[in-house]
């Protein structure tokens, strides 16, 4: 997990901003949807159906494909613990409180293996008003499958406000996504044209005499703020 200086995470978020996951060949805008307690921006197009749901901790936003039911992504919160903040009553009798949050995006791939980019932190609530005081952790892994690995995983994150406390939080992941067959071992794979179907590269066909890989380059956004 990498944090970046003021000038460079200026220049970072602007990217980040132009480069939203594409969820779809038509035009892809941005919407923003509330969570539990703040709003994460999600990519959305024509041919995307969007489901919100939550419970009392979490809450989750899933983009399906609109033909297939097929889903792409998820970008959710969980709140994971409430504090009351010292001197807690403020000047108006508003409770103030610690909290710390959890934001994520997850990604479905080929197989249905699912990638999950967690931003972790601490932030502070007092009635309407929130804030991002830290990130305690960012994390790109793997959720779902054990015959899959990252290779050449970088995270980082940025104040979009450029320092903390902080209303805006963008994280970036990327990685390669890979898979491998070892030589000699059983079972089948779906073969070679399968993997490219689903944006994999793989350098020779199949064989069951050599080790066999399959990479694709995956890239997850979070893009989360408190108003």
């Amino acid at each position: 997990m990498r944090k970046l200086s003021p000038v460079l995470a200026v220049l970072l978020c602007f990217s980040l901003l132009l480069t939203v996951p594409i969820v779809s060949a038509e035009a892809t805008n941005v919407k923003t949807i509330k969570l539990k307690v703040n709003y994460i921006e999600v990519p959305i197009s024509e041919n995307i159906r969007v489901v919100r749901s939550e419970d009392d901790n979490s809450a989750k936003v899933q983009l399906f494909n609109k033909e297939t039911g097929e889903l792409i992504e998820t970008f959710g919160e969980i709140i994971e613990s409430v504090t009351p903040a010292p001197n807690s009553l403020s000047s108006d009798n508003t409770l103030a409180e610690n909290l710390i949050l959890q934001a994520y995006n997850e990604r479905t791939d080929y197989k249905n293996v699912t990638t999950r980019l967690t931003v972790k932190m601490e932030g502070y609530r007092s009635g309407s008003f929130v804030q991002i005081n830290k990130v305690l952790s960012n994390k790109l892994a793997i959720v779902n499958s054990n015959k899959y690995y990252l290779e050449a995983v970088d995270e980082v994150y940025i104040s979009a406000t450029g320092s903390f406390p902080t209303t805006q939080i963008v994280a970036d992941g990327s990685a390669v996504l890979t898979y491998v067959k070892r030589k000699g071992e059983t079972g089948s794979i779906g073969g070679t044209a399968d993997f490219i179907k689903g944006g994999f590269e793989v350098t020779y066909e199949w064989s069951d005499q050599v080790d066999w890989y399959a990479r694709k380059p995956i890239h997850v956004t979070v893009n989360y703020k408190t108003m």
